[in-house]
């Protein structure tokens, strides 16, 4: 059915508004903050054409906003407001403000971008072209209805303002967010088909897209961490290796198959890969839960169990997409995966969570650090503070010393410091008191790894 032949005209002018309206519905019903709508269509003189359309919607708006044109503005995933005919339906993550009223950007659908063959054409084009149109032949939904979902998932990023750039993960967090924001308003109006569509697009692109691939998280409360970023990036060569080790290319040719790579029987009989690349999941589940019921309290075995949780919903979603989109089959959604009870999964990724801030923080005090235990601070401290005539032999200065009792000095000397500087963090937490306990630590291991090795060396006891 096109979209000028409507089922019924009052279903909330689906047909017979323009795709643009229907793209600005979308953003405002999710945006909690007043939306400017820019034109990337606009031919000649970009920048100007964009205030331009600016100050019709909002006068004063250029004017309290030039220093922000002079900065790189971005969109959430990191694209620069220079590639402005590429912004199809995006939005800018800087907020605008005029007499203390803050707003939000969104670029309006570009001509190479508002209707839903050329959304979903948008992420199948490196695909077969027979696969490409199957896809689109099965999704379900009209231009409308995809300009408007789109319009939610943008209004949705517009409701919190961020920090550029972000990370990997930080960019699938938000995307994930985004997308449930969508789902839940899609929802709302009926749409669930429209909902696991969009999940299914998403989980057909994962592999192409880690940073957007958000179905297995999406409707769900499980953190999302580098783990969830790192398995969506990789699980599709994890399925292309297990369909190698377990399918029997040999008996397929012999029986008149022609596929001699894992890629080429997806396409030939998708059946035969899915079920060679299920045996290599069950596989996988089989060794990891024997080794997390061996010892449950191993962190190595814990993490082992939620890679392999994702690994599994990531591949499925792969599979169930494929076959509603690509197949046209009706296959209903999966529960999430679930090798061990949430509160185990939670207490893992609890521990992990902390372990990963106590690793960042290190690192970022480890840069900002001052040098004051570094070996050449060191020797200048020893040489003008130190009294030499208590050391246990007599010398006059640093120089004098033999290597071992160089390294011997100056790790005397840190622990020493030790008790000062661990009295100061406690009673002043700060970034810097952390950064110079994290130096100090890092001095005391090169040292007596120093100390270590050198009598290695000479063939002591260490």
């Amino acid at each position: 059915m096109s979209d000028s032949e409507p089922e019924n005209k009052n279903e909330h002018n689906r047909f017979w508004i323009s795709r643009d309206e229907a793209y600005k519905i979308g953003v405002l019903e999710a945006s909690t903050y007043p939306v400017i709508f820019v034109d990337p269509d606009a031919k000649d003189g970009v920048v100007d054409q964009i205030k331009a359309q600016m100050e019709s919607q909002v006068p004063g708006l250029v004017a309290s906003i030039e220093e922000i044109f002079n900065k790189k503005l971005h969109t959430p995933s990191g694209k620069p407001v220079s590639d402005i005919r590429e912004l199809a339906t995006s939005v800018l993550k800087e907020r605008f403000v005029v007499d203390g009223k803050e707003y939000g950007l969104a670029f309006l659908p570009t001509e190479q971008f508002d209707s839903k063959k050329e959304i979903v054409e948008s992420f199948t084009k490196n695909l077969a072209s027979n696969i490409s149109r199957a896809v689109y032949e099965n999704m379900p939904g009209t231009n409308n209805d995809w300009m408007r979902y789109i319009g939610n998932h943008e209004g949705t990023h517009l409701q919190v303002s961020y920090t550029y750039p972000l990370s990997d993960v930080e960019i699938l967090i938000e995307e994930r967010r985004a997308d449930q924001g969508a789902a839940d308003l899609a929802r709302e109006r009926g749409q669930g088909e429209l909902v696991l569509a969009f999940k299914d697009r998403r989980s057909l692109l994962a592999f192409y897209d880690p940073t957007h691939a958000t179905t297995p998280v999406l409707d769900q409360n499980d953190q999302v961490t580098d783990m969830t970023f790192s398995m969506a990036e990789s699980f599709l060569f994890y399925s292309i290796i297990g369909v190698m080790e377990n399918f029997d290319f040999s008996l397929h040719k012999t029986n008149g198959g022609k596929a001699e790579k894992s890629l080429e029987l997806l396409s030939e009989d998708p059946d035969a890969y899915f079920e060679a690349s299920r045996k290599a999941l069950e596989l996988l589940k089989a060794k990891v839960m024997k080794d997390y019921n061996d010892d449950q309290t191993l962190l190595d075995n814990q993490r082992a169990v939620v890679e392999a949780q994702l690994r599994i919903d990531y591949q499925e979603g792969f599979e169930d997409a494929y076959r509603r989109r690509v197949l046209g089959q009706d296959i209903p959604e999966r529960e999430p995966t679930q090798l061990i009870p949430q509160k185990a999964e939670d207490a893992y990724l609890a521990k992990k969570e902390l372990h990963d801030k106590m690793r960042h923080l290190e690192e970022a005090a480890g840069r900002n650090v001052t040098t004051e235990f570094s070996s050449y601070k060191l020797k200048e401290e020893l040489i003008e503070n130190y009294d030499w005539s208590s050391y246990p032999r007599k010398v006059e200065e640093y120089d004098d010393l033999t290597l071992d009792e160089r390294n011997n000095l100056k790790r005397y000397l840190f622990l020493e410091k030790r008790a000062e500087v661990v009295e100061d963090f406690k009673n002043n937490p700060s970034l810097e008191s952390f950064g110079r306990a994290v130096g100090l630590q890092k001095a005391i291991r090169s040292i007596e790894y120093n100390i270590n090795s050198d009598r290695s060396l000479k063939g002591k006891n260490c």
